[in-house]
C-alpha cells in the first residue's frame, strides 16, 4: 500500500498544544496532542505507538486559562502509525467538533 496516498475524506483543522488526548487501550493508558482532527477521526502525537487495528477509548481534553472541557465516550481504533503517533478513527461522529473547532480557532 502506497503511504503517501491522501485517504482521508474529512477535511482536517490544525490544533494547538493545549488540546490534549487521552487514548485508553486495555489496561494501557496514552497521552498525547492532537495534531489535526475531524469529525471521523484524529492524529494524536505519541511517543509510545499503539497498534493498528488497536481499539481505544479517546477522551479530549481541552485546557483553557481558567477552566477546561473534558469530551468522553469517543470509541475509536487505530488506523495508521508512524514515527510520530497515531491516526485514531471514531466508531461514530464527534458531535462535539464545532466546539473544539471554535476553541482552536479562536485561540491561534
Amino acid at each position: 500500500m502506497n503511504q503517501s496516498v491522501e485517504r482521508r475524506q474529512s477535511p482536517r483543522a490544525q490544533v494547538l498544544p493545549t488540546i490534549i488526548c487521552r487514548l485508553q487501550s486495555g489496561d494501557r493508558y496514552y497521552e498525547g496532542s492532537i495534531r489535526d482532527m475531524s469529525v471521523t477521526g484524529l492524529f494524536v502525537e505519541l511517543e509510545e505507538q499503539l497498534r493498528v487495528s488497536d481499539e481505544c477509548e479517546v477522551e479530549i481534553i481541552l485546557q483553557g486559562e481558567y477552566s477546561s472541557i473534558k469530551i468522553e465516550g469517543l470509541q475509536g481504533r487505530v488506523i495508521r502509525c508512524d514515527t510520530r503517533g497515531c491516526g485514531i478513527q471514531f466508531d461514530g461522529r464527534l458531535e462535539w467538533f464545532s466546539v473544539v473547532s471554535t476553541y482552536f480557532i479562536r485561540r491561534m
